[in-house]
């Protein structure tokens, strides 16, 4: 076995797979060719790659799902999916950048927990919005089961509607780290019932507009009515499996 130099270029087999070459790239598993010793320069080129290839979907994805929601949606399961970044690779990017954005805001904003100002117990409220990406992530699969029974379950799958939930949760992060950035530039306290509801407000408005804008093209009978129905059950739902899981990382010390 060779460590990869000059001569490797012009090798007329794949390296990856074997396959025989006869183009610039593999016809059968479709690595480039031409496969140079791992330096600076092509650590560089990596990176660069990395970078454009997530903003050619992901800014497109963000500003799409922030005026047409259902739209992104619809068009992601009807198989118009070039133009849209995967759903649960964009939710993992948002979580990232919110957990970056809600570490520095804790050392930047003022962050102290309000004295009995909180929807939850001040410990339960904290442990919760420090992993808050993980009771997310928890909590979207029962998100999406609610909608799916009391909405949707006569016109689509379960997958299916779980799918649109990683996109509907993707604007959640978004919304908190908007929220997070001007509680730093302003330097107010986020652990408060003030910054829970408005986020609540906000993204409880979006997501009657995008679950709106989504299901009215399947024709679903009362449809307005499940909704509602739907809300109410999942905010039952949400702050239940929220509150189980803020006692639970208290117990675990968390």
């Amino acid at each position: 076995m060779c460590i990869l130099h000059k001569n490797c270029r012009m090798k007329k087999e794949c390296l990856n797979c074997g396959h025989p070459l006869s183009g610039h790239y593999c016809s059968f598993c479709g690595q480039k060719a031409e496969v140079s010793r791992l330096n600076w320069k092509s650590l560089g080129e990596e990176l660069l790659h990395f970078l454009t290839h997530i903003e050619k979907g992901f800014i497109t994805t963000s500003g799409q799902l922030l005026i047409r929601p259902g739209v992104v949606a619809q068009e992601y399961l009807e198989g118009k999916r070039k133009k849209y970044h995967k759903p649960v690779g964009f939710l993992l990017i948002w979580i990232a950048l919110f957990t970056l954005i809600y570490h520095g805001s804790e050392k930047l904003a003022n962050a102290g927990v309000a004295h009995g100002a909180t929807l939850f117990s001040d410990a339960a409220n904290k442990a919760i919005f420090r992993f808050r990406s993980i009771v997310e992530l928890c909590i979207l699969p029962f998100s999406a089961l609610n909608s799916w029974l009391v909405i949707a379950r006569n016109r689509l799958n379960y997958i299916e509607i779980l799918v649109v939930f990683f996109y509907f949760t993707s604007f959640l992060f978004m919304l908190l780290s908007l929220q997070l950035i001007l509680a730093i530039l302003t330097s107010v306290n986020f652990h408060t019932s003030t910054f829970d509801l408005v986020t609540i407000g906000i993204y409880t408005a979006w997501l009657l507009y995008a679950g709106f804008s989504f299901y009215r093209q399947f024709h679903i009978q009362y449809l307005v009515l499940r909704m509602i129905l739907s809300l109410v059950t999942g905010v039952l739902v949400y702050f239940g499996l929220a509150h189980l899981l803020g006692l639970l990382m208290i117990q675990l010390g968390i």
